[in-house]
């Protein structure tokens, strides 16, 4: 039946190591495709300390991912919002702006003084 790595997964390697077919995949994303005109999207200040301003022309989402790639935050902007950033660490974040019911994204670095 296999070596048992873990008791209910028997694996047919005998060093004990995994099966990577048997591995899956629950989210996958991808930052910065499909870029849209970076002329409608404004973003100051930057660096920014307790917020910063984000004129995109249309609904937008917004989510900061830090420099690991993990999501920080995450908000819905009215063509233009101010995001707060009070709570972040000091450090570059990166801004993935996405028109709401599109494809098109943008991805904006931002330093957090």
């Amino acid at each position: 039946m296999g070596n048992a790595v873990n008791e209910s997964f028997p694996t047919p390697f005998i060093s004990g190591g995994f099966d990577l077919q048997a591995v899956g995949v629950f989210h996958e994303a991808t930052l910065g495709v499909g870029d849209f005109s970076k002329s409608k999207l404004v973003l100051y200040p930057n660096p920014a300390k307790d917020y910063f301003m984000l004129t995109v022309g249309e609904p937008a989402t917004v989510v900061v991912y830090d420099v690991s790639g993990r999501q920080v935050l995450q908000q819905q902007i009215e063509p233009a919002g101010r995001i707060a950033v009070s709570d972040l660490d000091t450090g570059v974040y990166f801004v993935a702006v996405t028109i709401n019911g599109q494809q098109q994204k943008s991805l904006q670095r931002l330093i957090v003084q």
